[in-house]
């Protein structure tokens, strides 16, 4: 489980319904743009990030790729931009990142697995953010709740939630639209699919990237020309899209500046099945909302003017500069959740040339250990030879970084 999964499931089981979920790139906008945007999204967002492991050993940084860490707080101090990240590394490896003295009023430090960065030395250590946006219109305005910022709380207004959902499996030829008919301007608007979640089906089948292979969903959100309709088609402009990738779920958030007609539209690459559907939408105003399960004669154009709509995430905004960019993200096992195993002698199962093959996975690994010592890997491992990953509560936990999930009688979309 990674560290928004983290997260997600901590909040939910706190009564605060997390439902956006995306991710963009450190190096995909400038690192002052890249701080307003954390610093003002801190409100409303849990932020993941994810450990660029070969820049990190570029620096001399011990940090291994699959520790969780996730974003606390951002600051500035003495006019200087600062992210805090909090990690589940051990503080022998947080004291070798070029770590800040910033006051913060929890006086948190190393031993606590926090870490103040600039932040160009944060996009440097970091790759890639994952987005959590908090929506839950029912906790009310911080005067009643005592939070400075209650999730999804937009002042003076509510969140409009509007949701769809298909129980049977989802083609390229089937993936639906839908139209919006945005009366009351301007409207904030998030969009999110998901599909059935495959960390929890078949849990003893081995995958070859250790988990099921999410079919890569993209949303994409059009403004229409006025006579667009969902039976004859018509021309529409690109405001913004979302990340493409192997994913449970696809986000994009717009902000809608003048009334009129807009669309959403949802892409599955013909190889792939998306079993079961939710589409959901949240907006600062009401939304007439309209399904199109049948393809239309919807064409792409490039507009004449400036749209009506604008992008209002860093999400789908990236930069794609190789042509391996430009297909969907594949799972990356090493993303906090793959195949190195935090603790080796735990006895978690770890695959070997494609077969779970423990006892003589952990022989290997019990050699191996007694040729390093202690000194020679810079302290990283105990007396026992068990790697020192840390836990939040201290070190020595028995933690598993498995790509899937084996929990009983759980069935999540």
């Amino acid at each position: 489980m990674d560290a928004p999964d983290t997260l997600r499931n901590y909040l939910k089981g706190n009564g605060i319904e997390v439902d956006w979920r995306s991710r963009f790139g450190t190096r995909d906008v400038a690192s002052d743009r890249l701080w307003q945007y954390l610093d003002r999204m801190q409100q409303w967002c849990v932020f993941g990030c994810n450990i660029n492991e070969v820049e990190c050993s570029k620096r001399g940084i011990p940090l291994e790729k699959h520790w969780a860490c996730s974003i606390f707080r951002t600051a500035k101090h003495n006019g200087v931009p600062y992210v805090c990240v909090c990690t589940a590394a051990p503080p022998v490896a947080i004291r070798h990142m070029p770590l800040c003295d910033v006051p913060s009023p929890e006086g948190y430090g190393i031993n606590d697995g926090m870490a103040w960065l600039c932040i160009d030395d944060f996009v440097c250590l970091f790759d890639t953010i994952y987005e959590c946006r908090l929506f839950n219109s029912d906790l009310g305005p911080p005067q009643m709740t005592g939070i400075p910022y209650s999730p999804a709380w937009v002042m003076g207004f509510p969140w409009f939630e509007d949701m769809w959902a298909f129980q049977g499996d989802i083609y390229t030829e089937t993936s639906p639209s839908f139209i919006f008919d945005v009366r009351d301007a301007p409207n904030e608007i998030t969009m999110e699919v998901s599909q059935t979640d495959l960390r929890y089906n078949d849990p003893h089948e081995v995958h070859e990237l250790g988990r099921g292979l999410q079919a890569p969903l993209l949303v994409r959100f059009y403004q229409c020309c006025e006579n667009v309709s969902d039976v004859n088609g018509g021309e529409t402009f690109l405001v913004h899209m979302s990340a493409w990738g192997h994913t449970r779920d696809a986000s994009c958030g717009v902000k809608v500046l003048k009334p009129g007609k807009y669309m959403a539209m949802v892409s599955i690459p013909a190889q792939y099945v998306c079993h079961r559907m939710i589409f959901r939408t949240y907006s600062t105003r009401p939304l007439a909302t309209k399904v199109v399960t049948q393809h239309r004669n919807f064409i792409a154009v490039a507009p004449a003017q400036p749209l009506n709509a604008i992008p209002y995430s860093l999400c789908g905004m990236h930069a794609a500069q190789s042509s391996s960019k430009k297909l969907p993200q594949l799972f990356d096992e090493a993303e906090g959740r793959g195949v190195p195993m935090a603790n080796p002698l735990s006895g978690t199962m770890t695959r070997m040339g494609g077969r779970a093959n423990q006892q003589a996975l952990q022989s290997l690994q019990k050699q191996a250990m007694r040729s390093v010592s202690t000194a020679a890997t810079g302290g990283y491992r105990d007396a026992t030879g068990v790697k020192v990953v840390g836990k939040f509560g201290g070190s020595g936990a028995l933690a598993t970084s498995g790509a899937n999930e084996t929990q009983d009688g759980c069935s999540l979309m």
